[in-house]
């Protein structure tokens, strides 16, 4: 259990299934009254399952994992930030194809227009330095674009976070294994 939930739980001694479900319903005035829970909870009230998109970094470089709230990183952006041109690295490319990050069929399945959304960056959020959040696909169609149209230097319009932007969409393990969002919360 997350330590958010362990401070709030009542001593040490292990509870048993009533007592565990009326404390997860104790629980829930205090995990929904969180700033992340109360975004999490408008989002799924608002867009259903669609509300609750969680990118999972599972190491934050101290070996730690985090979660981003994806939708209101998004929500966020697109009324604050500016589109600005975010330059494609090819080892990036390269591992998200080879790591299973992107699937190729899907990318053949993109259609690019005008409108195209841009990705999410996050500046300094890894060790290598940024952390794509959104739009793996994208990132690499265009990369792919560029490689076919012979550009040497090619860029996907992105929304850059600084990490003082970007800490506000982090979603706290306790608050995730609460919501049972992510891979590997059961």
């Amino acid at each position: 259990m997350g330590s958010w939930l362990k401070r709030h739980q009542p001593g040490d001694a292990k509870l048993s299934k009533v007592e565990q479900r009326q404390f997860r319903a104790k629980m829930q005035g205090r995990v929904h009254s969180h700033p992340a829970a109360m975004r999490l909870l408008k989002n799924f009230r608002k867009y259903g399952r669609a509300g609750a998109e969680i990118y999972t970094q599972y190491d934050d470089g101290e070996g730690n994992t985090r979660y981003f709230d994806v939708l209101s990183t998004r929500l966020w952006c697109d009324k604050r930030k500016k589109i600005e041109p975010l330059e494609i690295n090819e080892r990036t490319v390269q591992y998200l194809l080879e790591n299973g990050g992107v699937n190729p069929e899907h990318i053949l399945n993109k259609r690019f227009d005008a409108n195209v959304a841009p990705v999410i960056y996050l500046r300094e959020a890894s060790i290598g330095g940024g952390l794509l959040i959104d739009g793996a696909h994208r990132y690499v169609a265009f990369a792919q674009y560029a490689r076919i149209q012979g550009i040497r230097v090619s860029v996907v319009p992105a929304y850059i976070l600084k990490p003082s932007e970007w800490k506000t969409f982090v979603v706290p393990p306790d608050i995730a294994e609460f919501f049972r969002l992510g891979k590997g919360i059961k």
